[in-house]
């Protein structure tokens, strides 16, 4: 029989707030989702999802937000169409392109140049050039 002393130490009961609002790991805020006061980890395929999302080049983000914003596909899409002829935008398309860039390149276009952004290429040229 083993001899050694059994320590005996006395639990702490967690409160409710450390039960449920607290994060349990030291991992970064990102790993976790937060949802109706739980911590939960997210689901692999979410993981590898947002793993996809950040290796994607400049040119490949620029035109998943002509995509989304426009609704053209992006196999019909040529660098000189022009978004208001080509893609039937109208100058609020055009307005929502630009907030969408400036967000995800976090670049601030200057209201002067707003009518030079005409085709896919001014928009790519302009928010992933130095």
């Amino acid at each position: 029989m083993n001899n050694k002393p059994i320590l005996a130490r006395k639990l702490k009961k967690k409160t409710f707030f450390e039960r449920n609002f607290v994060n349990p790991d030291p991992l970064p805020d990102s790993v976790y989702h937060h949802q109706d006061g739980i911590w939960t980890y997210p689901k692999r395929d979410s993981i590898e999802k947002a793993q996809a999302l950040a290796n994607r080049t400049p040119e490949q983000v620029a035109y998943d937000i002509f995509v989304d914003k426009l609704g053209v596909e992006k196999e019909e899409m040529v660098l000189d169409d022009d978004i208001f002829d080509d893609f039937g935008a109208d100058s609020l398309d055009q307005i929502e392109l630009v907030m969408e860039f400036e967000k995800e390149f976090e670049k601030p276009l200057p209201d002067s140049l707003l009518t030079q952004m005409l085709s896919v290429r001014d928009f790519i040229e302009y928010f992933t050039k130095e």
